[in-house]
């Protein structure tokens, strides 16, 4: 694929928009038109058949915005954007130039953090890294920056990235405060961080590796006075510094959703003067809204804002357990009847058998959980990536007699969880009550009486500096979804919309 030039870009991303109703496209400052919804990567990785669909769909549907990290499903969702581009290239369904992709660095995760550690104990360490638990290490110095962006690059078969953005870099600041250190002294560390990364990536420009860079952040949002605050302006001042007018820091990645108002709401910008989203409107910044439908509730509480299950179509328990069942029965069958059968090393034996027992430990916790919340959690941090795993290893092996087990392995993992997920979601109903009377109250009826979906969706997406919403898409179901909402054309939202909503939500939850 050959490295294009930024007005090439532009013409290319027009002319993809122009075969799609107009509803579904916003101009950006640098001059792309993408699509108001994106397509988010987090849990999709190559080699299942629902991601790849969903991701075809997308791109010949009229979403081409596509956003993924170094780190989701340890680099797969990489490798499944990077092969679902060449199919559709191949065909001339879709060309390089009409897509804007955007990827991040800064999570040292997977393989990587195993070498990581394995380095460490011979005396190499990887730049710049803070640790803010066992398996969670984080680095943006550009040395760690470049090399992450070189392996993308790799995986998603490109020479040339729209967009790099740094990956939660206030993960230093929530490691600082850990450590005790004083708040002046953490922030003049981080922005020193900053300022070198920013440095590597105008580097990078030169280099016609990426077009622009940004940041990823879950607390541009938040109040100056918050330990974990990334200021917005102060990094737009930075990179100003650096390159002067000309500079390529141009997006921001940021929450917005029914209970991640911050970045609508509160003025932390230019002290005191501006919302995050207004000085980005101010200043020609993108922000791509993230985690439309999982909301943090108080900072931790995970909310599915999703249209929720009605007792009818919530699965009986007998069908989960059958399910599970199911699933068991398949995994103890891939080391009782296939992985006997091949040299396969006992240490990757060991390891393969404590990461395919998805069923067991589904059958042990599912009921146990509380809520829907705490379900996602264990699905997101446990099951998904124990599972990734195994398929990836599997994948390599390569035998027809493998394939075939992960042919009928991945779906029912699939229908498992999803039913599960649905069974959660029916005991949730109380919460998104509460959010479409406050939506019903301050945005207006053509919200308020939106399902649950559609709701969180068209908030996030119509609000006033919003570029583009990114959509975790999983399944061809969401990209039904997310066309539904692009076809709408309802009224924008502005900030003292989003003000009256948060009055008429935080007085539901006082009640």
């Amino acid at each position: 694929m050959t490295i294009l030039e930024t007005s090439t870009i532009e013409r290319s991303t027009a002319e993809y928009a122009s075969r799609f109703p107009q509803s579904y496209f916003r101009k950006l400052a640098t001059g792309e038109t993408v699509s108001r919804i994106g397509f988010g990567t987090y849990r999709t990785a190559i080699g299942i058949e629902a991601h790849e669909n969903a991701l075809r769909k997308a791109l010949l549907s009229g979403i081409n915005l596509i956003d993924t990290a170094s780190n989701y499903a340890f680099g797969d969702s990489e490798i499944l954007i990077g092969s679902t581009l060449e199919d559709l290239i191949a065909e001339g369904s879709v060309s390089a130039d009409e897509l804007v992709i955007v990827t991040k660095s800064g999570y040292i995760q997977g393989e990587i953090l195993e070498e990581a550690k394995r380095g460490e104990l011979e005396g190499r360490r990887i730049p710049g890294v803070v640790k803010l638990e066992e398996n969670v290490w984080h680095s943006i110095h550009p040395f760690f920056i470049a090399e992450q962006l070189n392996q993308s690059l790799e995986r998603l078969n490109l020479l040339h990235i729209n967009v790099l953005l740094l990956h939660n870099p206030e993960y230093y600041l929530a490691w600082a405060q850990s450590a005790g250190n004083t708040l002046e002294s953490a922030r003049e560390e981080f922005y020193r961080k900053m300022r070198l990364a920013f440095e590597y990536c105008e580097k990078a420009v030169s280099n016609a590796k990426i077009s622009w860079y940004g940041i990823s952040s879950n607390s541009l949002g938040y109040m100056p006075e918050h330990y974990q605050f990334c200021a917005l302006d102060k990094c737009y001042r930075i990179a100003e510094d650096i390159a002067g007018s000309d500079h390529h820091f141009r997006f921001a990645q940021l929450p917005l959703n029914l209970l991640e108002t911050g970045a609508a709401v509160h003025k932390n910008q230019e002290n005191g003067e501006l919302t995050c989203l207004e000085f980005a409107q101010k200043f020609g910044i993108s922000v791509l809204a993230n985690r439309p439908l999982n909301a943090l509730s108080g900072g931790s509480t995970l909310v599915r804002l999703t249209t929720q299950a009605t007792t009818s179509t919530a699965p009986e328990p007998k069908h989960i357990e059958h399910l599970i069942e199911q699933t068991i029965d398949h995994e103890r069958m891939l080391f009782s009847e296939l992985l006997s059968a091949l040299d396969i090393p006992q240490n990757d034996l060991f390891i393969l058998r404590g990461l395919a027992a998805t069923g067991e430990a589904t059958k042990i916790l599912w009921k146990s959980l509380p809520s829907f919340a705490d379900w996602s959690t264990v699905l997101l941090e446990q099951f998904e990536p124990r599972a990734n795993q195994v398929i990836s290893y599997l994948q390599q092996i390569n035998t027809s007699d493998i394939s075939e087990w992960l042919f009928a392995y991945i779906p029912l993992l699939q229908e498992m969880w999803n039913n599960i997920s649905t069974y959660y979601t029916s005991k949730d109903t109380p919460v998104s009550l509460a959010i479409k009377r406050s939506a019903n109250a301050a945005f207006g009826k053509e919200y308020g009486l939106l399902p649950m979906t559609q709701l969180a969706l068209q908030t996030s997406m119509n609000s006033e500096g919003i570029s583009s919403t990114l959509m975790g898409a999983r399944s061809v179901a969401y990209i039904d979804d997310a066309l539904t909402a692009l076809e709408s054309k309802l009224k924008q939202l502005h900030a003292n919309d989003w003000k009256s909503y948060l009055a008429a939500i935080t007085q539901s939850n006082g009640n």
